[in-house]
This record gives C-alpha cells, sequence and structure tokens, in this order.
C-alpha cells in the first residue's frame, strides 16, 4: 500500500503543478503614427518616423511628440503594466494658448519569449485622440481617449495573452514627459499531455480518498 500511496501523491502534485499559473516572458514593442490633426490651432506639421515615432508642431510653437517604445524579457505577472508610448509637450504659445485634437495610432507587437512556449509574436493597433486646450508657456489641459477595441487577446507560443490599453499618465507641459500606458496578463495552456496528468493528479485525489475510506472499513 505504500507504493500506491506515494503512487497518489505524485500523481496530485503532478496535476495541481501543471493547473496552477505559470509566469510568461515576453517582449514588447510599439509604432505610433498621427493621422490627423483638428481644432481651432491645428495648422502645423506632422512628421511621422518609422522606428522613432511621430510629432506634430504648430504654427504658434506646440510641439507634441508620440514616441516609440521597445522592451525585453518583461514578465507576466510581475511586470504586467506595461508603457506603450512616450508623450511630451513643448510650447512657446502665449495666452490664450494651442487648441486642438491629434488622431493617431499605436501599433503594438508581442513576442513570447519560451518556456513556457514556443517563440511567436502578434500584433494589435490602437487607436485614440490626443486633446489639448488652451496649451501655452506653463498652463493647458491635456487628455487622450482611447478608441474602442482598446483590448485583445490572443494565444502565442502556447501561451494566452490579454492586453488592454487602460493608463494614461498626462505630461506636464514644458516639464516631464507624460505616458500611454496599458496591461499585460498572461496564462499558459496546457498540452494534451499535460491535461492527461492533471486528470490523473484528479484520480489520484479520488483513489487515495478511496484508499482511507477502505482502511476504515477494515
Amino acid at each position: 500500500m505504500k507504493w500506491s500511496r506515494h503512487a497518489f501523491c505524485a500523481a496530485i502534485a503532478a496535476g495541481l503543478w501543471l493547473a496552477s499559473p505559470a509566469h510568461a516572458s515576453f517582449d514588447y514593442s510599439t509604432s505610433l503614427i498621427i493621422t490627423s490633426v483638428t481644432g481651432p490651432n491645428s495648422s502645423g506639421i506632422v512628421v511621422n518616423t518609422a522606428g522613432v515615432g511621430a510629432s506634430f508642431t504648430s504654427t504658434n510653437g506646440t510641439v507634441v511628440t508620440l514616441g516609440d517604445v521597445s522592451r525585453s524579457n518583461f514578465d507576466v505577472p510581475s511586470d504586467n503594466t506595461i508603457n506603450i508610448g512616450d508623450l511630451s509637450i513643448t510650447t512657446t504659445a502665449l495666452r490664450p494658448g494651442d487648441t486642438f485634437s491629434i488622431f493617431y495610432t499605436d501599433v503594438f507587437t508581442l513576442t513570447n519569449v519560451p518556456p513556457p512556449g514556443g517563440a511567436a509574436g502578434g500584433s494589435f493597433t490602437l487607436t485614440g485622440r490626443l486633446d489639448l486646450k488652451g496649451v501655452s508657456v506653463g498652463s493647458g489641459r491635456v487628455a487622450n481617449i482611447y478608441f474602442s477595441p482598446n483590448s485583445a487577446s490572443g494565444l502565442l507560443g502556447g501561451v494566452l495573452f490579454s492586453g488592454a490599453a487602460d493608463d494614461f499618465g498626462n505630461p506636464t507641459i514644458n516639464g516631464r514627459s507624460g505616458t500611454l500606458g496599458g496591461s499585460i496578463t498572461a496564462e499558459a495552456v496546457p498540452e494534451p499531455s499535460s491535461i492527461a496528468l492533471i486528470g490523473i493528479g484528479s484520480l489520484g485525489i479520488a483513489g487515495l480518498g478511496w484508499l482511507r475510506a477502505r482502511r476504515k472499513a477494515e
């Protein structure tokens, strides 16, 4: 009976270990493009540079810069908050300041880094709008809106990743930079052989209970 008890315990341990949430690592990068600028002070120049980001310079001297981001070896769940774009705003405009809206796209590319799973990548395109109101030297308001869909999930290399653009770090005009932000979660999807072992673990629990009941009956 000792061997049976040890076998059951091993099966239970294997099943519980495989069923528990697994850590996952990933690399990601973003590519930002300004698609249009609207509003009272929307006259100016838009520059989109692959691998760098995008910028808009108004005729009054307000410069909005959206910077691409690239990160490696992020770990889920400990590093589940991500920066998907850098944002800075500088201006030489005088009051009443500049008021305009910037429409942008942000192509987010994520790659699973094994283990678990295998190396695989995928992309999701996010769209949004930056609203600037009364931006002048040292003053003004900045807001951001993510358009729907602003979340997605997908299987990459055997790992299910889910992400959402759900955060915005407001910049200080002529000062601290801000961020477009989001969050990532991941869950390793068991292979058929792993699912079988989880089943064995469940059977082990049932079998151990049966052995205990039999001993009491004896």
